[in-house]
């Protein structure tokens, strides 16, 4: 049995080196806890998509294999609607509910959930998100300029997709890198979860991404099993050129994984609990600037919603900023601010760029916009003053200060 570590040793270390982060299932089960919906771990997707496709539950086969089975039983076009359905929507859904719940909160719309994932974010580069939606990795490191990057798999059907190329920011700051080795449902499509698209990935660039983006850097491994064969033996081979790997779970790992750690020095840390984990998180790691998590806050609701409802919202932040008493010259920065988000905006003149919100999306967003607007001009000017005469250049972008 290994030596238990303390895990505030751990945390101390970890503030003052940075770390490469992986992040799995777990990441987004915590996120879809600040609302009242849950997503599934892979174990329970497999099973519901055994349900769903009719197919006996094989115990002898490995996840990968019994995702292929229900691949060919299902067709591609219904495989990824029912990922998108079971992964993605759930999560969106929980993520809106907690916006409606937390926007009555005036004072502070943000979950604890979203400042939580955020702080563990605060310090990683690179983020490496072993989930196949996109919106974890926002809340993990889009408080600060990035790019996510998506794995297309070489499979049939892969070449007529998009980009792999997810949300990315445009600055003059450094963009940090969050990969998707396994892809993205909404950004690459075709993601690898069955046994024929982790052949296909034998020989890619992605096969090798997760362990290279540790070169140097002290590894972090937080929501996720170890009991991928490829993971672990891409991690031992280049093992050697990574300082120090900290596995949090709080699960016992099988007894030929806990073995595999103590050979290839893998820190198993276990907290009492998720919960402990969580709390340990919130109060030993550093925090992103208030207002980088309210605008990032504000952008993955906004995501969430879209994605539901097929409405874009983001010209009508502006429309919402205006009516807060916004000059023209910030609408201008608010614009720019989107816009580096990666998201086309009308003209802020245009008419069709100020109508107001539909209700629904009022209610989930004008609570986190009010909030940005105290954060970026505190008590010196309430939103019900509108602009001042005194200042007729207004401001600048969301993330100032």
């Amino acid at each position: 049995m290994p030596t238990a570590i303390d895990i505030d040793s751990v945390f101390r270390q970890l503030k003052s080196r940075g770390y490469c982060l992986w992040v799995g299932a777990g990441i987004g089960v915590h996120a879809a806890s600040a609302g009242n919906e849950k997503v599934p771990t892979w174990a329970a997707l497999a099973e519901n998509l055994e349900l769903a496709a009719e197919l006996d539950h094989q115990s002898d086969l490995s996840l990968p294999e019994r995702l292929d089975l229900v691949l060919h039983a299902l067709g591609r076009e219904r495989f990824q609607r029912e990922l998108r359905e079971r992964i993605y929507d759930p999560l969106a859904r929980s993520l809106l509910e907690a916006a409606r719940t937390c926007g009555k909160n005036q004072s502070d719309p943000i979950p604890r959930e979203v400042r939580q994932l955020a702080r563990l974010g605060a310090r990683a580069n690179p983020i490496v998100n072993f989930n196949v939606e996109p919106m974890t990795s926002l809340l993990l490191g889009g408080a600060e300029p990035h790019a996510i990057r998506c794995f297309v798999p070489p499979v049939p059907g892969g070449s007529s997709l998009l980009s792999g190329v997810g949300h990315r920011t445009q600055s003059e700051r450094f963009n940090r890198s969050i990969y998707h080795p396994h892809g993205a449902v909404t950004v690459s499509g075709i993601c690898v979860m069955t046994a024929s698209e982790y052949r296909a990935m034998r020989g890619t660039l992605a096969l090798q991404l997760a362990v290279h983006a540790a070169f140097q850097t002290d590894l972090v491994i937080v929501g996720m099993s170890l009991d991928d064969d490829y993971l672990r033996e891409q991690l031992a081979c280049f093992r050697d050129q990574v300082p120090f790997v900290w596995w949090f779970t709080v699960d016992a790992p099988r007894p030929d994984v806990e073995k595999w750690c103590l050979v290839n020095r893998i820190a198993v840390v276990r907290p009492e609990s998720w919960s402990a984990f969580w709390e340990a998180v919130e109060v030993k790691l550093p925090t992103p600037e208030h207002l980088s998590i309210a605008n990032n806050w504000l952008f993955t609701v906004s995501e969430a919603s879209s994605v539901l409802s097929g409405h874009a919202h983001h010209a009508h932040i502006l429309s919402e900023f205006r009516k807060l008493g916004s000059t023209e010259a910030e609408l201008v920065g608010w614009k720019r601010a989107l816009e580096m988000r990666g998201y086309p905006i009308p003209e802020v003149h245009e008419e069709a760029s100020l109508e107001p919100f539909p209700p629904h999306d009022a209610e989930v967003l004008a609570p986190i916009l009010r909030y940005m607007w105290s954060l970026r001009f505190g008590a010196a000017r309430s939103p019900s003053q509108g602009p001042p005469a005194s200042n007729p250049k207004g401001g600048g972008s969301v993330g100032g200060s």
